[in-house]
């Protein structure tokens, strides 16, 4: 999905998100926010995901050695379209890329128990092609800092460099990380 022009300023001066979650997600780099299910329309989703990811094969599916993960899911199952179409999403996207912007990906990933957590990384490099990117985490499951929550570290998207390029450990905790810990439903 590529957002034009038109649409796009829809979304610029749009309401979806109040003018406190865009100064968090200006400063921090990051925000949560509910999402587009709750209640039953979450375990559909859920349901959904499972159900994808128990029959998925071919080049789509990636085992790694801590992860599962299956790329193009909105390929699978329309129920899927409803996540990236969340308008605080959206909205959260417009005021972070700052121009039209389209859908590169959605990806699911499932982390195996017991694996340990993943480096502090950046997803892609401040000079790519690809820049800049949003990311976001819809959480189907609980994230507790047990099952290796996912951390982030406040204004990192403004640093000039990635993890790698100045953190001599990139598993060690980080001062002032934070970790996404929440129900499915936060």
């Amino acid at each position: 999905m590529r957002v034009d022009t038109d649409f796009y300023q829809q979304l610029r001066t749009g309401n979806a998100l109040p003018p406190q979650a865009i100064a968090l997600l200006n400063t921090n780099g990051f925000l949560t926010m509910p999402g587009p299910f709750s209640g039953t329309g979450l375990r559909d989703l859920a349901d959904a995901y499972d159900g994808v990811m128990a029959e998925a094969c071919g080049p789509d599916l990636k085992i790694g050695s801590s992860t599962t993960r299956m790329s193009d899911l909105l390929s699978f199952n329309s129920l899927f379209d409803e996540v990236f179409l969340h308008p605080p999403l959206l909205e959260a996207c417009s005021q972070f890329i700052g121009e039209p912007f389209q859908l590169s990906s959605l990806l699911a990933r499932t982390l195996r128990p017991g694996t340990p957590a993943q480096n502090l990384h950046a997803d892609l490099s401040r000079t790519s092609e690809d820049a800049p990117l949003f990311g976001f985490i819809l959480a189907l499951d609980a994230f507790e800092k047990e099952n290796r929550a996912t951390r982030f570290v406040r204004g990192s998207h403004q640093w000039p460099d990635v993890p790698t390029d100045r953190l001599p450990d990139l598993r060690a905790p980080y001062p002032g990380e934070i970790l996404a810990l929440g129900e499915p439903e936060c």
